[in-house]
């Protein structure tokens, strides 16, 4: 009698929020794509946030950082994490 082998991790299908992280993140990326190759060309700044549309700051952090953020929320610690240490 066969049995029915677990799905390999890799081909488990991502979560509808899962999928609109990495199309977002894509988006981000894309636009700092963009932002690079305009300041490669020497395009300022202020010019290439009024072009994309997105804050001067935001290019300037971008282009400082070398890519976007992730905006990865930190781990939550839970009240009772500190009892957990205790012998």
């Amino acid at each position: 009698m066969p049995t029915a082998a677990a799905p390999a991790p890799d081909s488990v299908k991502p979560t509808a929020a899962a999928r609109r992280s990495q199309a977002s993140y894509a988006q981000r990326h894309a636009r700092y794509e963009e932002t690079a190759r305009l300041h490669a060309a020497g395009v300022s700044i202020s010019h290439i946030a009024a072009q994309l549309c997105a804050d001067r700051k935001t290019i300037r952090v971008w282009l400082q950082a070398g890519g976007p953020s992730l905006w990865r929320k930190p781990p939550r610690v839970g009240v009772l994490a500190p009892l957990a240490r205790l012998p």
